[in-house]
């Protein structure tokens, strides 16, 4: 039994990793719940109750279970990357690492990085980029990783850094682009689209977490992986394909506010996650949306 503990298991992400690997019998996962967060919950799941804010709050609880694995996802202040909401997540998530590097028997650390380490609007970006850090966010993200790096290293503890893209899926938060133009049009409304014709790498959350399994069950090199599919897709595409699987018809030019020329069309290189993983992302961009629109067409009935 692989023994796994998860940060941010009320965030996006979170949600759907834990409901899928609740059903995987190799694996005991505890989550990292604030006091007053309050949902329901597995019972095979076990919940440490405490703050990343303060690490003295969990440690007799993590070490109690000892994990195996951590599976590091929480961010708090998403969608906001200011300045404090980046300081603070940095501090939170060095506290977290030097306490299960100095106190366990932690053997593998998986933290969810960003696109937005490599600083590009254009092009593949690939593992061995050099980054740049163009907003706090980045800072933060960059800076965490050269600490985990070190710590991980010094302490023979393997790190699976993921540059995630742009992930969409069921439990993302409303005002993301996808859900917006999703309720905007069922309520037969045209969402503003400021950047049409940007072109960026969306990623299915279902793949996401079949990745994140793969890094659990497999040993994997240490080392940056990028989490994308690949591609890219233009944001009016996205915008007709859900115009076509919602069987509506419009005028799309009300959607198109300030149409501009591309400023965005940047991807994941792929090539050293596949060759690492043996996996690549099962869901197509067609797949992704018909999923989404079927549950919300279900919900108006």
């Amino acid at each position: 039994m692989i023994k796994i503990l998860i940060t941010g298991p009320n965030g996006f992400i979170g949600k759907n990793l834990v409901d899928e690997f609740i059903s995987c019998s190799t694996f005991e996962i505890a989550i990292l719940l604030r006091p007053h967060n309050h949902f329901t919950l597995d019972p095979k799941i076990k919940v440490i109750k405490g703050d990343l804010n303060n690490i003295n709050s969990l440690k007799d609880q993590i070490l109690t279970f000892d994990p195996d694995i951590c599976i590091h996802l929480s961010w708090e202040g998403l969608p906001d990357f200011n300045s404090y909401y980046s300081q603070l997540n940095l501090n939170n998530s060095i506290n977290l690492i030097r306490f299960l590097s100095l106190n366990t028997n932690i053997k593998k650390l998986i933290i969810s990085g960003s696109c937005f380490e490599y600083g590009k609007t254009q092009g593949a970006c690939s593992e061995t980029d050099e980054t740049k850090n163009l907003t706090y966010f980045s800072w933060a993200k960059n800076s965490l990783y050269e600490y985990s790096k070190f710590v991980c290293q010094k302490k023979r503890i393997d790190l699976i850094w993921t540059r995630i893209f742009f992930t969409y899926g069921p439990g993302q938060r409303s005002d993301a682009l996808i859900p917006t133009i999703i309720s905007s049009l069922n309520k037969k409304q045209f969402p503003a689209i400021k950047k049409p014709s940007n072109k960026l790498d969306f990623i299915y959350v279902s793949d996401v977490v079949d990745m994140y399994k793969i890094a659990c069950k497999k040993k994997i090199k240490s080392g940056i992986y990028n989490l994308g599919s690949g591609q890219t897709e233009s944001i009016i595409n996205v915008y007709n394909l859900i115009l076509k699987k919602l069987n509506l018809t419009g005028n799309v030019d009300l959607a198109l506010n300030n149409i501009n020329s591309i400023s965005e069309n940047y991807c994941a290189n792929m090539d050293k996650t596949r060759e690492n993983f043996n996996w690549m992302p099962k869901f197509t961009m067609e797949d992704g949306i018909e999923a989404l629109t079927q549950k919300a067409i279900l919900k108006q009935y």
